[in-house]
């Protein structure tokens, strides 16, 4: 047999077993570790944890089978489990994804444990456990390595979140495993526990809500910060490419390229753009081609004057280099440094962008990267145009577009901005639209560009924005970009044109730091705020639970019987006027039990005579629905009722055809007989049945002697107490019945109800009743009138008919003529079936049908098909008679309508009446007809 104690140390076993299960393993994964040599003596100090908790947990597994050794044996293995979160902390930095498990294993434990009073401490030792690691990642930094939390930036957040969680769950399991294994945790535990987690739930969601929004706030500050720098380098390249926009356009003041390029532009005159002049053009650059750099040819465009204007230009702007100048069709005027590649430019898409048709516009691309310098070129181009041609205008820019200008711009001042970085996992990168590397201070000008920075957000934005990506070893980083612009919005839409994207990263863990330790110190504070409401939680637990818990022994002590016992009032006011109530309460109760037998008997009684009144109820319903003899009908329901309530007499009125007298049709008893007998009746109006008939509403004597409107009866002289109660049905009054009995008071509110229930059903069936009367006389005098008809008509027929029937056997059908006789020669003979052919309840004939052997007898079944034919046939013949009634009638209609129509057709006197005696002489077949009209005295007709 098991005792209590070795049932409760079963929990406890089993947790010593699952806990030194996963504390082997983890002695084994350290162990392997440290053999690798890895993280020098951290790995030591998990490995030798790791066997104390082993240890612990084996111990105390068996010391939970001793006496009194199970509160040791959980003290220990929570000392084990806080001391394994807490320690290796400090020499591991990845450490705290472990420590958190091992934390939550705490939680965990005080569910298992199946006991209720060891979840507080238990909870308690967890939360301080966790917020010792935090301590530890906050001030004490791990050996090697990051700290651990600050590894991960949402780590905290993740954290915090699941040790609320497992709190709660803590709560759930405890409560669900009272219920399920039907634990009854005293009051004191109880209310320790709801307090303490309601508290702690609450500061927990409060504190997940504030580190969020810590958090939340300060990634956008930094975010923020990131775009602010990002959109300030971006700025910074774009002015640079805008000052070199404004360098070249200085070139157009010079006299010597715009009267070189106006003498040019004159020599084409009138043919300038024609296709023979672009063909020439075109054998020229073929010719060019062909040429060497130091030919005469090209000698003649690389040796000008206009080469030593853009000599000079590039001496003090010696970023540019391959200067050239063209004239408005695209053919060469000068150009400087190495020969240039065409000497006919118009087919080129970046001369044909910055001409544009004449209109002028802005080239910049063709961007180009040297391996060897790590720099990167683009080709600026744009209009040439004289200004002299802008008559008073001050402004260059209205001047006559004469040409187009080209130079190959190094990007090494912009690249020179992406040199020093905030910090050294910051990256600072100018990206083409292609994903290369124009400036970076991480990689060489041409590189491909990390994935995180090929996000399509970046690199098609036309905004700055900020992004969480990855870097070239996957690790998370914050990255912020803006598009190239310009403080002078005059050359924006070329250099946006680039699609070139500033880009600033840095390792999301540096990035982030702040936002980790803000959150980390939050959270270390918020657990240590639960922990506090915790323990006060649990100490106001039991000061309320003392004074109930008295109460509780008390009422224990009533349920078994006692009630001199009487609660001590203390505690708090509340607790005390809740003693002093109860007690008030034991005095009054002791009070009720003693009349309480007879008040249940009383209530009893009375349920049964309602349960009889609607059981009579039902009853009188039943036979009102089943009986429509109204003499049949009145007199049970009178016995019905009388029997029933026990009443001492009941009568039924019914008010007379005039509705000046109400008759007593129906009366119980002795009495009942003889007021039938003298046809006792009441006028309406006078007496309790009168009032009752004439106002439609039932009226109550409960003592008879005291109702002034009441006559008295001589054959009812018990009557102590009465009720009239109207008979209605379909809004009328079409009489009352009287209840008496020989008890003053017995028709109280529910009896008057029920009988008025009874009543009108009463009511409605002797409605129905006269109505079920008066439409089966009526059918039966239709029935009556109708087949005397149909038996007057059948008469004439057969009058005239001279067949009247046939005969069918060996010989075949054979008429049967008026005199002749069919029946057999036998009166009894059982070969012979005789059923008569009734019409409308008229015998118009019979069926005689013979078996062929002798002494054959008509089966059951025989007769009865026999009778169906013959009754469908009496239907046939009816249906035949009619059909031919209505065809005679229709024919002379017809003749009618005929002789009519002749004679109506002629408008002369003697015509119409010759007509009308000729068609009714052929119509009728008479031997002679005439017709006649005579003068209104009476007199001779007329001729």
């Amino acid at each position: 047999m098991t005792t209590s104690g070795q049932s409760s140390s079963k929990p406890i076993q089993r947790l010593a077993i699952g806990g030194s299960t996963i504390f082997t393993i983890v002695l084994i994964a350290s162990l392997l570790q440290r053999s690798q040599g890895q993280s020098g003596n951290a790995y030591l100090v998990l490995t030798g944890l790791s066997g104390l908790a082993l240890a612990a947990y084996i111990f105390a597994g068996w010391l939970a089978n001793r006496p009194k050794g199970i509160v040791p044996a959980l003290m220990i293995t929570t000392l084990s489990l806080v001391a394994i979160t807490v320690i290796p902390g400090y020499f591991l930095a990845d450490y705290w994804p472990l420590g958190l498990a091992f934390s939550l294993f705490l939680v965990a434990e005080a569910s298992l444990s199946r006991r209720p009073s060891a979840v507080v401490p238990m909870t308690l030792s967890a939360l301080l456990g966790f917020a010792a690691l935090l301590a530890v990642d906050l001030w004490v930094a791990p050996s090697e390595g990051l700290p651990s939390l600050i590894a991960l930036s949402s780590g905290p957040v993740i954290a915090i979140a699941i040790v609320m969680g497992l709190v709660v769950a803590t709560l759930i399991g405890i409560e669900w495993q009272s219920r399920a294994r039907s634990l009854r945790p005293n009051l004191g535990t109880q209310l320790s526990l709801l307090f303490s987690f309601v508290s702690a739930g609450s500061i927990l969601a409060v504190l997940i809500v504030v580190v969020f929004q810590i958090r939340g706030l300060q990634v956008r500050q930094i975010g923020q910060s990131f775009q602010s720098f990002a959109e300030f380098q971006a700025e910074r390249v774009g002015n640079n490419l805008d000052q070199q926009i404004y360098l070249l356009k200085q070139l157009w003041r010079d006299q010597t390229l715009t009267y070189a390029l106006n003498t040019a532009n004159t020599t084409y005159g009138f043919a300038a753009f024609k296709p023979e002049t672009l063909d020439k053009l075109r054998q020229k650059d073929i010719e060019w081609q062909a040429s060497g750099e130091d030919s005469e040819f090209v000698n003649q465009y690389t040796l000008n004057q206009q080469t030593q204007i853009l000599a000079r230009f590039t001496t003090t702007n010696p970023r540019h280099s391959n200067l050239i100048v063209t004239d408005k069709l695209g053919a060469l005027i000068g150009g400087l440094g190495n020969k240039p590649a065409h000497y006919y430019f118009g087919d080129e898409a970046w001369w044909k962008a910055a001409w544009n048709n004449g209109e002028g516009g802005i080239y910049i691309g063709d961007l180009t990267f040297d391996n060897e310098t790590g720099t990167a070129t683009v080709l600026i181009a744009m209009i040439f145009k004289d200004p002299s041609a802008a008559a008073d205008s001050p402004d260059p820019e209205m001047g006559r577009r004469i040409g187009v200008l080209a130079s190959t711009y190094n990007l090494e001042q912009i690249q020179g901005y992406f040199i020093n970085p905030l910090s050294p996992s910051e990256s600072i990168n100018l990206i083409s639209p292609e994903g290369k590397m124009i400036a970076s201070t991480s990689a060489r000008a041409g590189d491909e560009a990390m994935p995180g920075l090929l996000a399509p957000g970046i690199t098609a934005a036309n905004t700055s924005t900020r992004t969480l990506g990855a870097d070239a070893n996957q690790r998370r980083e914050l990255i912020a970009n803006a598009p190239i612009n310009t403080t002078d919005q005059s050359n924006l839409e070329p250099i946006k044109a680039l699609g070139w994207q500033v880009a600033v990263s840095q390792a999301e863990t540096d990035a982030l730091k702040p936002v980790t330790e803000s959150v980390e110190l939050a959270g270390f504070v918020g657990i240590l705020a639960v922990c506090l409401v915790i323990l006060v939680a649990s100490e106001i637990s039991r000061r309320i639970a003392r004074p109930i818990i008295n109460l509780t022994e008390t009422a224990d002590h009533m349920t078994h019987g006692d009630l001199t016992r009487r609660a001590k009032p203390s505690g708090p006011i509340e607790l005390f006027t809740l003693a002093e109530a109860f007690n008030t309460l034991t005095d009054r109760l002791q009070q009720t039990l003693t009349g309480l037998e007879q008040r249940v008997a009383e209530r009893t009684q009375d349920l049964e005579r309602r349960s009889t009144q609607i059981q009579a109820a039902a009853d009188v319903g039943r036979a009102a629905a089943s009986i429509l003899d109204t003499g049949e009908l009145l007199q049970q329901v009178v016995e019905l009722i009388r029997e029933r309530f026990g009443l001492y007499y009941v009568g039924l009125f019914l008010v007379e055809t005039g509705g000046e007298w109400a008759v007593l049709r129906a009366g119980t008893g002795e009495a009942g007989k003889v007021l039938i007998a003298r046809r006792h009746r009441i006028k309406v109006g006078e007496g309790m049945i009168g009032w009752c008939i004439s106002h439609s509403q039932a009226r109550i004597a409960m003592d008879v002697k005291q109702d002034a409107v009441r006559l008295v009866t001589n054959e009812l002289a018990l009557t102590r107490s009465e009720a009239a109660i109207p008979l209605r049905s379909r809004g009328r009054v079409i009489g009352a019945l009287t209840v008496q009995s020989d008890q003053p008071g017995v028709f109280d509110d529910p009896t008057i109800a029920v009988l008025q229930t009874m009543a009108d059903q009463v009511g409605v069936a002797l409605d129905n009743a006269q109505l079920f009367t008066d439409n089966t006389e009526a059918l039966d005098a239709a029935k009556r009138a109708y087949g005397e008809l149909s038996r007057e008509a059948w008469t004439k027929i057969l009058r005239t008919r001279p067949i009247q029937g046939y005969r069918c056997d060996e010989a075949g059908v054979i008429a049967i003529r008026e005199g002749e006789i069919t029946s057999s020669d036998r009166e009894d003979d059982p070969t012979e079936l005789k059923i008569p052919v009734k019409v409308r309840g008229q015998v118009l004939g019979v069926i005689r049908a013979h078996k062929h052997s002798d002494g054959a007898v008509w089966s059951k079944d025989e007769i009865t098909m026999m009778e169906n034919l013959v009754d469908q046939m009496s239907v046939a013949l009816e249906n035949a008679r009619l059909y031919s009634n209505t065809q005679r009638r229709a024919e002379r209609e017809q003749l009618i309508a005929e002789i009519t129509a002749r004679v109506r057709a002629s408008t002369s006197i003697d015509t119409i009446l010759q007509t009308a005696v000729l068609e009714i002489s052929e119509a009728l077949q008479l031997k002679q007809a005439s017709v006649q009209l005579r003068s209104g005295n009476g007199g001779h007709s007329d001729d």
